[in-house]
C-alpha cells in the first residue's frame, strides 16, 4: 500500500499548495498533514490513488513523491492557466 498512500499524500499536498496559490481557501480541517485528516478524506484520497494507479499502471511508474511544494519553474504556468 505504500506507494498508494504516497500518491494520496502527495495529491493532498499538491492539492493545499495549488488551492493556496490560485487564492482557493480550502477547508480548515484539511489544512493539515494527510494522517491528520478527518478518516472520510483520507479514505476518499486513498481511493483516488489507488484508482489512478490502476488506470495508469502501464505507463507510469510511482517510485517516490516530493514530500510538498512543486518547483518554483512549475508554478509560472500555473498561474497563467488560471488568469
Amino acid at each position: 500500500m505504500a506507494p498508494i498512500k504516497d500518491l494520496a499524500i502527495f495529491m493532498h499536498e499538491t492539492y493545499e499548495q495549488l488551492s493556496k496559490e490560485m487564492g482557493w481557501e480550502t477547508q480548515d480541517k484539511c489544512k493539515v498533514g494527510f494522517d491528520d485528516l478527518p478518516n472520510k478524506n483520507k479514505i476518499v484520497m486513498l481511493g483516488v490513488a489507488d484508482a489512478v494507479i490502476k488506470r495508469f499502471n502501464e505507463s507510469i511508474t510511482i517510485t517516490n513523491f516530493p514530500e510538498s511544494k512543486l518547483p518554483e519553474h512549475k508554478k509560472g504556468p500555473l498561474m497563467r492557466m488560471a488568469q
